[in-house]
């Protein structure tokens, strides 16, 4: 990414926004679209398919069978939507406030471009959800075992990126 959309994107405002628009698609709308998944009401035994280790063979066959025909179509729906846009908005508010915390001035690491772990982690979970819808309608274990792996991969570069941040603002609070 070029420095001056870096720079749009690590401006106080535009975090602020799209740190609101995050949060309220994790908290407001995702809750609201998955009752349209489970009208019956939540299954305790089965992860939705994009948590950690959700997209195993035996879980997304459990979830087929809660979540029943109409289910799965207002699950393929909220993927295609709303589980789309989700890792676009919080990708590019994390990759904005590492930006922010990680390489204003003076720099904290030495090493360039680790704000970019959001956006990488973000691609490998619209990649993920691709390998979910697809998991869902085939018998081949291919997509429930690529499913899997980028769902490890999303999970640990969204904790490596945390944990650089942590360490990141810890740095900029102590150095004050």
């Amino acid at each position: 990414m070029g420095l001056h959309v870096m720079a749009l994107l690590s401006r106080p405002g535009i975090l602020v926004w799209m740190g609101l628009f995050t949060v309220l698609l994790a908290l407001a709308v995702f809750p609201r679209e998955m009752r349209k998944v489970f009208p019956q009401g939540p299954c305790p035994e089965v992860k939705l398919p994009d948590m950690p280790l959700g997209p195993r063979p035996e879980n997304l066959k459990a979830f087929v069978h809660c979540a029943g025909p109409e289910g799965l179509k207002a699950y393929r729906r909220i993927s295609l939507v709303w589980d789309s846009l989700f890792p676009l908005c919080y990708s590019l508010f994390f990759t904005g406030l590492a930006h922010r915390v990680l390489y204003r001035r003076p720099p904290v690491f030495p090493l360039p471009h680790l704000h970019f772990l959001a956006l990488v982690s973000g691609g490998m979970d619209l990649m993920e959800n691709v390998c979910i819808r697809q998991a869902l309608t085939s018998s081949s274990g291919f997509w429930s075992e690529a499913a899997l792996g980028l769902n490890v991969l999303k999970w640990g570069l969204a904790a490596v990126g945390l944990v650089l941040l942590a360490l990141g603002l810890a740095y900029r609070l102590y150095k004050r």
